[in-house]
């Protein structure tokens, strides 16, 4: 069943991140699995989480991106250290209001702490060790047709653009249209079925056959009575 399957999946991305995290990997977050593995909102299982929030095409985030891995190697037996790619999870990063890259943000009990300080390894340790204060609270999960609108978004942005702009504009429009065109199909066809499946069960609804039968009926009564 789908629960099962939802589940199943669940399961397996909480086995990858005690594996990562076993290993001081950095665990990398997406909006399939964020709430799953950090509990942001409650901060029920799963521990602290040390969370970049970053953008490929950043310098910033790329010069970073060394010293974050050590972090988790230094941190692995104290918290989760992880991260977000907002360009694919933009659900996510809106949740947090993210405007600027890399945002670093420690997770803790419920709560949210801000990173402003240096970005060097022993700064970055002494923070997420006790170092934070000001917290505010988690906002809640962002709502389903939010993240749909996220996964368009990402998929418009990672269509490989081609160098003429006609081309351009003909791939987003195709692509536009299967988005809008292929849920109203959809749901035409649903009505449509469930509408026929009324009908058949309507409350002295007749088979399609039987008016032909009952004149049928008639005719053949009628020629009996003239014999007769």
């Amino acid at each position: 069943s789908e629960t099962k399957m939802a589940a199943k999946m669940v399961f397996l991305a909480v086995l990858l991140f005690l594996a990562a995290a076993a290993q001081g990997e950095v665990v990398v977050l997406t909006e399939e699995n964020f709430e799953h593995l950090t509990q942001a909102s409650t901060g029920a299982t799963t521990g602290d989480w040390f969370i970049k929030f970053y953008a490929p095409w950043c310098g910033h985030c790329t010069r970073l991106a060394p010293v974050w891995d050590e972090l988790a190697e230094e941190l692995k037996t104290d918290l989760n250290v992880a991260k977000v790619d907002c360009t694919a999870n933009s659900a996510v990063c809106g949740r947090f209001n993210i405007r600027g890259y890399p945002t670093l943000i420690f997770f803790r009990h419920g709560k949210q702490y801000t990173y402003r300080g240096a970005r060097d390894v022993e700064s970055l340790k002494a923070f997420a060790l006790g170092g934070f204060s000001d917290g505010e609270e988690v906002p809640p999960e962002a709502p389903i047709h939010t993240k749909v609108l996220s996964r368009i978004e990402s998929m418009v942005m990672s269509l490989q653009l081609h160098k003429d702009p006609l081309v351009n504009a003909v791939l987003l429009g195709a692509l536009l249209a299967v988005l809008i065109v292929v849920p109203v199909i959809l749901i035409s066809c649903l009505c449509s079925s469930m509408g026929d499946d009324n009908h058949a069960h309507a409350p002295g609804a007749k088979p399609a056959g039987a008016p032909a039968t009952a004149k049928a009926a008639a005719a053949a009564a009628a020629a009996a009575e003239k014999n007769d």
